[in-house]
C-alpha cells in the first residue's frame, strides 16, 4: 500500500505513541509486532521515525519523549516585522512574507503605521501628497495666475476639414 502524503503531526504522535508501546527496556522497538497506521504500512513508519528521531529522548521511563526545542523568537510577529523594517527599511512585502512566514496583512499594517510613525521613509513619490487639512480645489473658472493660452480655430475649403492654429 504507496502513498505518496506527507505525515501529519497527529500521524507523528500516533507514530510515537505506537512505538512506546512495542519499544523494549533498552529502547530497541519491535517493529514486527507492529501493525501499520491507518493508511500507513509499517516500512513507511520505521521511514518516518528515522526521520523524526532527533527530535526525540530517550526518557527514564523507558518511553520516547519529545526533546524541548527552544523556540527561536519569543515575540509577537508585528515585533518580528518592526525589526525586519528597521534593518531592511526598503524591503518588499513579499520578500519580509517568506522570510519571516507572516500574512502579508501584518507586513503591510505594520509598514503602513512604522511610515506614519516616519520611523521608515516613505516611498519616492512623483509628487508629494501635502498634509493640509481643508484642502480644496480651486473653482474651474478662478484666476490662477496662469495665463489661458489662445486658439484660434480656421475652417479649411478643402475636403471641409478643420485646422487648428495655436496662438501664444
Amino acid at each position: 500500500m504507496k502513498k505518496d502524503r506527507k505525515y501529519s503531526s497527529y500521524e507523528d504522535v500516533l507514530l510515537v505513541q505506537a512505538i512506546n508501546r512495542h519499544v523494549g527496556i533498552t529502547g530497541v522497538i519491535q517493529w514486527s509486532k507492529m501493525r501499520g497506521l491507518q493508511g500507513r504500512d509499517v516500512k513507511s513508519m520505521q521511514n518516518r521515525w528515522t526521520m523524526i528521531k532527533k527530535n526525540y529522548i530517550w526518557g527514564r521511563e523507558g518511553t520516547w519523549k519529545l526533546r524541548e526545542v527552544p523556540r527561536e523568537y519569543t515575540g509577537t510577529k508585528t515585533k518580528k516585522v518592526q525589526e525586519y523594517f528597521a534593518q531592511f527599511p526598503h524591503a518588499k512585502p513579499t520578500e519580509v512574507c517568506r522570510e519571516l512566514d507572516v500574512n502579508h496583512n501584518t507586513v503591510y499594517s505594520v509598514r503602513r503605521n512604522m511610515r506614519k510613525e516616519g520611523l521608515i521613509p516613505t516611498k519616492g513619490n512623483a509628487t508629494p501628497i501635502a498634509d493640509v487639512v481643508n484642502a480644496r480645489k480651486t473653482p474651474q473658472n478662478a484666476y490662477t495666475g496662469v495665463l489661458p493660452k489662445r486658439v484660434v480655430v480656421k475652417k479649411s475649403l478643402l475636403w471641409g476639414a478643420f485646422t487648428f492654429e495655436r496662438y501664444e
